[in-house]
């Protein structure tokens, strides 16, 4: 009998197909048995530190500070079907630059759930070393946590190590290189920036702006950690504004640097408000990134009608007792939004006995000029400081700007009153002088008073003038910012009380530096009544009064005197000639 080998044939390839079908199954059932273990332990994020956490430090004079951990917490939910016991850390891999810090060792759990039944969460607390080298802020000098490394996490269900999704662990730690403070000066004013203040209002075109600023190495003294190679850079985000400048520097532990800039507003700048951004950034000894970044806004403003003198030039600005000249130059320019046609500037110098006008000046809109006054200066000039006021105006009497300049007139060379005072481990002296050593006002009038600041120190500083005066309204202060040896005048607008007390009085002239008074001077006031010009009228009636019977005999004689000539006229005048 033989056989069918088409049918054995069949049979086999049934038997090949059922094997397959349980290859495939079997494999399935292992896909999602894999699947289930790996979902069962769902976990959160990591973040250990925050912005005021210290990281490792082994210059630190401290031990304890020399290594420091940092706490963090990560939530843990089972998703499986049992309960996980045993919760712990399977694996941790370091970000390579901390390689030496993130290790299995260096991360640990303070607390864990001792289970977790199916369908639970819990919260595990870890533990992990601050490397030393952890950046404070990222490259938009923003405080952020970094990734510092990850981790896994491992738990037993039926006997069976489940784990988890790698975990990120980030870290944030504190900003140790800070702007200490900012502030700006603009036309004499100066103001602190702070959260809830950081717009610098009344800017004008052509205006100086100077901004100060202190930055601080925030690194306790004890922590023994230099900020080297520290940028710090002011720029204007928009280009109406020209300004683009940086320094350099090092900044030691627990210490402090401050410097300044400067920047012009363009003359043509259009009214609105201008960003400018103030970066700072550094690195530590060991070479982790800190920094800070400030914006302040600049709001410019322009009048309608505004003449700014831009600057004022005498030469020369000292003469002695000869007589001679001195020339001001003036340089003005239209910052307002009209073009003008009847700009005037005038020189008034009273103790001096000068005053020129010129008017009629023609300025468009952002168009400038200059005017050279002479100056006559007489012979013998009483020694002192000569305030010469330079004033413009719009249509020919609309006073826009006012400057002052100082003669210093030195013929008999008397003595200058100094004090020298000392702020902190700084000498900081001055001398002042004054455009005149006494004033008449009236009351409810006004006048003037010059004060001329030397900086007699040997380095830059900051001095407030201050003037006491009883007799006045409200005089306020004026600041001023000398290098060694430079001089700066200031003139203070007087404004006497209605009811100020006639007769003598004085004003007092004080400088400071900081909170020490580094020199005085007083000034000789004499007030008078506000009625003088009605008394003088009263007098001039009361002498015709008293004089009465004198005025009607001078009277007499001139109707006498006139009656004489009619009558010579009338009876003695020459017969006309005969004429044949």
């Amino acid at each position: 009998m033989g056989y069918n080998y088409a049918i054995v044939s069949e049979v086999v390839g049934v038997k090949k197909m059922k094997m397959n079908r349980i290859i495939l199954l079997s494999l399935f059932v292992l896909v999602l048995l894999a699947t289930s273990v790996s979902a069962a332990l769902q976990v959160g994020t990591l973040t250990v530190g925050s912005s005021t956490s210290d990281v490792s430090n082994p210059n630190h004079d401290s031990t304890s500070s020399q290594v420091i951990n940092l706490t963090g917490t990560l939530t843990v939910t089972n998703n499986g079907t049992f309960t996980v016991t045993n919760l712990g850390i399977d694996s941790v891999t370091a970000v390579s630059t901390f390689g030496s810090d993130i290790l299995l060792s260096t991360v640990g759990i303070d607390s864990a759930p001792t289970s977790l039944a199916a369908g639970a969460s819990g919260t595990i607390t870890f533990r992990v070393k601050a490397p030393k080298n952890l950046a404070a802020v990222d490259s938009n000098l923003a405080a952020v946590a970094f990734k510092v490394g990850s981790l896994v996490v491992n738990a037993t269900e039926n006997g069976t190590k489940i784990t988890s999704s790698s975990v990120d662990i980030n870290m944030q730690r504190k900003n140790q290189l800070t702007i200490k403070s900012v502030k700006w000066k603009v036309r004499g004013k100066s103001q602190t920036a702070d959260e809830e203040n950081d717009e610098v209002e009344d800017v004008k075109p052509g205006d100086n702006v100077r901004i100060e600023f202190e930055l601080e190495n925030e690194y306790s003294d004890s922590a023994n950690v230099d900020i080297d190679d520290v940028e710090f850079k002011v720029k204007s985000l928009e280009s109406k504004l020209d300004l683009d400048e940086d320094d350099d520097f090092d900044i030691s532990s627990d210490d402090t640097q401050t410097g300044s800039f400067e920047f012009d507003v363009d003359e043509d700048t259009d009214d609105g408000t201008y960003n400018v951004e103030l970066t700072l950034s550094g690195k530590d000894d060991f070479n982790a990134k800190h920094g800070q970044k400030v914006k302040i806004r600049f709001k410019v403003e322009r009048e309608s009608h505004e003449i700014a003198i831009k600057s004022t030039t005498l030469s020369p600005d000292k003469v002695g007792c000869e007589a001679s000249n001195a020339r001001l130059l003036v340089s003005y320019v239209n910052i307002g939004k009209s073009d003008e046609d009847e700009v005037a500037i005038e020189i008034d110098a009273p103790k001096l006995n000068f005053n020129k006008k010129i008017i009629d000046i023609e300025l468009d809109e952002d168009d400038g000029d200059s005017s050279l006054f002479n100056i006559p200066i007489l012979a013998a000039l009483e020694s002192g400081a000569y305030t010469i006021e330079v004033r413009t105006f719009y249509d020919q009497s609309k006073l826009s700007d006012n400057q002052a300049v100082v003669l210093n007139v030195n013929c008999d060379k008397p003595g200058v009153k100094t004090i020298t005072g000392t702020t902190g481990t700084s000498k900081q002296s001055a001398t002042l002088s004054l455009a005149s050593s006494k004033i008449d006002v009236k009351q409810g009038g006004s006048t003037s008073l010059g004060v001329n600041v030397v900086n007699t120190g040997n380095q830059e500083a900051t001095f407030t003038v201050n003037v006491d005066a009883d007799w006045a309204n409200s005089v306020g202060s004026k600041s001023v910012t000398l290098t060694s040896g430079a001089t700066s005048s200031v003139v203070f607008n007087l404004v006497a009380k209605d009811d100020a007390k006639l007769g003598q009085n004085s004003a007092v002239v004080e400088i400071k530096a900081g909170n020490s008074v580094v020199t005085s001077q007083a000034v000789d006031v004499s007030v008078e009544s506000s009625k003088v010009e009605a008394k003088e009228v009263s007098d001039a009636s009361s002498f015709f009064k008293e004089n009465n019977t004198a005025i009607w005999i001078i009277a007499d004689i001139v109707l006498i005197l006139i009656a004489i000539g009619l009558v010579k006229v009338l009876f003695f005048r020459k017969s006309p000639p005969r004429t044949f």
